[in-house]
């Protein structure tokens, strides 16, 4: 069975709200497109080798192994189903915020 994806309603409301602020707030609809196939190519990568990034330390996520790949400004967390065969995006965050208290 392959791998496959999901984005959960958190990662889609994030992508959605940055494509919004690049297309619209900076007035940049072709820089938000090449980052979205950016975000689409990792994702893809990830179907590919979910294992391959780190994982997330911190002492307030214990419970499930929470990894993490970066994407220009932006990280995206991320929980790999071994039985399931699923990448589950949890969140598509801004690099420079505290990315761990958003979760």
């Amino acid at each position: 069975m392959e791998n496959r994806f999901v984005l959960l309603p958190k990662a889609q409301e994030d992508l959605e709200n940055i494509f919004s602020y690049i297309a619209i707030e900076l007035v940049n609809p072709e820089a938000a497109s090449n980052l979205i196939d950016k975000f689409e190519t990792k994702f893809n990568e990830l179907l590919l080798f979910p294992l391959s990034y780190p994982l997330i330390k911190s002492k307030l996520i214990f419970q499930i192994d929470l990894r993490k790949c970066i994407v220009q400004n932006y990280i995206i967390v991320y929980f790999y189903n071994e039985i399931e065969k699923l990448v589950e995006i949890i969140r598509v965050i801004y690099s420079k915020v505290d990315y761990l208290e958003d979760l």
